[in-house]
């Protein structure tokens, strides 16, 4: 099954797809579309000139309580910069990376996407676009 998320957009589900239930769901998609966090590339969090960016999986870690600065930046429960630790609520649904569940793909151009990383990073998704395919993957 195909669903446009936006021109030239799509969301691919594998036919009989059933949504996997995903912790923090509702915050998540909440914070993401606030317009309270700036999005920003590569790190979970970083600072730039004074203020902090996130990426989709820094805005999840910080609205669950986990994101901490560390020496080297800010990481989920201090594990790693651009990922999600293992020990987080939502690492079962989402994997360190956003991963989409198996055969679950988002198709932009020429470029397929396979996680919500990938999506952010691109520079192409908003945190609207990335919200609306969080609602569409995945089920409280």
């Amino acid at each position: 099954m195909n669903i446009t998320i936006k021109k030239d957009v799509t969301l691919v589900l594998p036919d009989k797809y059933r949504k996997v239930k995903l912790p923090w769901k509702k915050k998540w998609l909440e914070a993401l579309r606030s317009g309270k966090y700036r999005q920003g590339y590569y790190d979970l969090c970083d600072r730039d000139n004074g203020r902090l960016k996130y990426c989709c999986l820094g805005v999840l870690s910080k609205i669950q309580g986990r994101l901490i600065e560390a020496e080297c930046g800010w990481v989920d429960h201090f594990e790693n910069l651009a990922v999600l630790s293992e020990d987080n609520p939502a690492f079962g649904a989402l994997s360190e990376g956003g991963d989409f569940p198996e055969g679950v793909s988002v198709q932009f151009g020429n470029g397929v996407f396979q996680c919500l990383a990938g999506l952010n990073d691109s520079g192409l998704f908003s945190f609207k676009d990335i919200a609306k395919v969080i609602e569409l993957i995945w089920k409280n």
